[in-house]
């Protein structure tokens, strides 16, 4: 447990530290859709590499892929749009005036404290609904779409970055992808 130690930073992060973290949770977010287009993407090219290979079939190759020419269309968008998706949302909070010069956290066990260039937060840690680690940085969700953003480069030493994560475990148990300390 963190006993009561409250944990402060400074925290802005740079575009590319927004971009990865919007790019992995867009792929959490549509990890099931992606999995299920990658298949039937896979599918359809053995379907192809098969028929077109076997002399036995009748097989108009040209008919068929303009046949299917939407569903390849739906996947180049979708592509393209996975990528594209972070990269909008990242260069928009970079260039937010509001964050010009980042945000103040302190953390502690008993909530999480924010200030900004437009105002300060005192927030209860139930005003989070679940937190994530990967390995540059920690999500708090604020909703499923919505979270803070802590770069683990803000972090003055490890032992703040055990605590946090100790603190995180107290508040949210069922994290599935906090490391262990």
């Amino acid at each position: 447990m963190a006993d009561g130690h409250t944990i402060s930073l400074s925290v802005k992060p740079n575009f590319t530290e927004y971009y990865l973290g919007y790019f992995r949770w867009t792929l959490r977010r549509f990890r099931r859709t992606l999995i299920i287009l990658a298949a039937v993407n896979i599918f359809l090219a053995a379907i192809l590499l098969y028929a077109s290979n076997n002399p036995s079939l009748e097989f108009d190759s040209a008919k068929t892929i303009e046949g299917m020419r939407p569903w390849f269309l739906f996947t180049i968008l979708a592509i393209i749009i996975v990528p594209l998706l972070p990269f909008i949302v990242a260069r928009k909070a970079v260039r937010d005036p509001r964050g010009e010069n980042g945000y103040k956290y302190k953390f502690s066990p008993d909530g999480v404290e924010i200030e900004g260039a437009v105002g300060r937060s005192v927030l209860d840690w139930k005003a989070f609904t679940n937190a994530r680690e990967d390995s540059a940085a920690f999500l708090l969700f604020v909703n499923r779409e919505q979270f803070h953003l802590i770069p683990k480069r803000c972090f003055a030493t490890m032992v703040d970055i055990s605590t946090f994560r100790e603190i995180l475990h107290e508040k949210f148990p069922k994290a599935k992808s906090l490391r262990s300390t």
